[in-house]
């Protein structure tokens, strides 16, 4: 069995069970996974903050986020029904964003965060992804 193949054989694993995360609409996982990997590897760039959460909002603000900046993001969560929004130095305003548009976002990067979860499994994060979704076909493959 050469490396490319086994290589291949591992990114097909990890596209299914992707595919099966998105599938099951578990994008609490894949949130908590994603920012967990956007803080730790890239220093927070495209990191999804949560307007309802204190913490979330005191680091923005104590990290240069004005005042009025946060009160007319306010204003636009409060007029799309929705929760998220990026600031880092892509988005010096805050882009506020939809649940789907999240959604959409994390559909599209399940592969990249399931590599990181395959790589550190034992993060918090990634271990609520790796115990869901991985364990029990390592397990299957063990035993088999």
């Amino acid at each position: 069995m050469n490396e490319t193949y086994v290589k291949q054989m591992f990114l097909n694993i990890i596209e299914e069970i992707a595919q099966k995360i998105v599938a099951d609409k578990r994008f609490d996982l894949l949130l908590k996974a994603y920012n967990a990997w956007r803080e730790n590897e890239v220093d927070g760039i495209e990191y999804f903050f949560d307007a309802t959460n204190e913490k979330n909002i005191q680091w923005c603000l104590d990290n240069g986020l004005s005042k009025a900046k946060f009160d007319k993001m306010q204003a636009k969560h409060k007029a799309r029904n929705t929760k998220y929004f990026m600031w880092d130095d892509a988005h010096l305003t805050p882009c506020v964003l939809t649940d789907k548009e999240v959604e959409n976002w994390l559909e599209r990067e399940a592969c990249e965060i399931v590599k990181w979860v395959f790589t550190y499994p034992y993060t918090e994060e990634y271990k609520a992804i790796y115990d869901a979704y991985i364990s029990d076909i390592l397990l299957e493959i063990t035993f088999n």
